[in-house]
């Protein structure tokens, strides 16, 4: 069986074929929320965090505002994917989350400008396979 990457509007579908080249079927790779539901939130507790020192989808900042004729639209603010809590109120890290087939680097800039704004020191990129950090206190990271 042979398997070939199909791009459709930003969502990837793997084509099957069989030795002839007729199709026999299709995958749909996991998303960013997929990854995060199966992968990411697992780790977190096996790790020891619990529900109240993980803020999933915290606001950083809100959309640009954009008009559109006479009215105006809110654009998509900043959100981390994951932020860490040691305690109430004090974040310690902020995880970022990308989709099963990219790698985690991808995702590490964005925690690092998240990380920065919130003023953590540890900043973590994940595809739920690997796991990529950044520790801005020693300036080092995981080789990707």
């Amino acid at each position: 069986m042979i398997a070939s990457p199909l791009t459709c509007l930003y969502n990837i579908v793997i084509i099957l074929k069989d030795p002839g080249n007729k199709i026999v079927g299709e995958i749909s790779p996991m998303t960013e929320a997929d990854t995060c539901r199966t992968y990411v939130v697992p780790k977190l507790y096996n790790a020891g965090w619990d529900d109240d020192a993980i803020v999933e989808q915290m606001v950083l900042t809100p959309g640009r505002i954009v008009p559109v004729g006479n009215q105006h639209t809110r654009k998509v603010g900043l959100r981390p994917d994951y932020v860490l809590f040691i305690r109430r109120n004090i974040p310690i890290a902020v995880v970022e989350a990308k989709a099963e087939y990219k790698h985690p680097v991808e995702g590490l800039q964005q925690a690092m400008q998240y990380a920065e704004m919130l003023g953590v020191k540890f900043a973590y990129s994940s595809n739920g396979k690997g796991i990529i950090e950044h520790d801005f206190i020693t300036g080092e990271g995981t080789p990707p």
